[in-house]
């Protein structure tokens, strides 16, 4: 269930997890990921 204030707004719930910072050597492992799995047009 979606709980909303009195504008109609849903609430933000931050999350207690730190956010991953994409830096240049996640770009990368990224990209050999994608590289791995097929190229970018692979459909899987």
């Amino acid at each position: 269930m979606i709980c909303f204030g009195t504008r109609g707004v849903r609430r933000y719930n931050r999350s207690q997890t730190p956010r991953i910072r994409w830096t240049e050597e996640l770009h990368r492992l990224f990209v050999e990921a994608v590289d791995k799995l097929g190229g970018r047009n692979s459909k899987f």
